[in-house]
């Protein structure tokens, strides 16, 4: 299913690491799409639950799953500026943001 076909009570993305799971959302505006993130972690009480607090041994694992979600939304904001941009000149590659620019530079950078 693509993303435009998904009802919108459905994450477009999650990932998760044991009982930490990190969802991304995908919500339509007048300007555009935008992208908003929920973190949670499963306890068990009688039954299962989702709790939004974290202890000290989560916080780093919490921040990777944060991270690759700022990857996914990333790439996903590309491609759309990349389909709009073939739309309204096509055949010239113009870049989605800054961020993707920096990316870009920064694998020679590494190499």
């Amino acid at each position: 299913m693509r993303i435009a076909e998904r009802p919108a009570t459905i994450p477009i993305f999650s990932c998760r690491h044991r009982v930490l799971k990190a969802k991304v959302w995908r919500n339509e505006s007048e300007n555009g799409p935008f992208f908003n993130v929920t973190i949670s972690r499963a306890l068990r009480r009688e039954t299962w639950k989702d709790s939004p607090s974290f202890g000290y041994d989560d916080v780093l694992i919490v921040a990777e799953l944060l991270r690759t979600c700022h990857g996914f939304i990333s790439r996903e904001m590309a491609k759309q500026g990349e389909e709009a941009a073939k739309d309204d000149f096509p055949g010239k590659v113009i870049r989605a943001s800054p961020l993707t620019d920096w990316l870009f530079l920064w694998r020679f950078v590494c190499a």
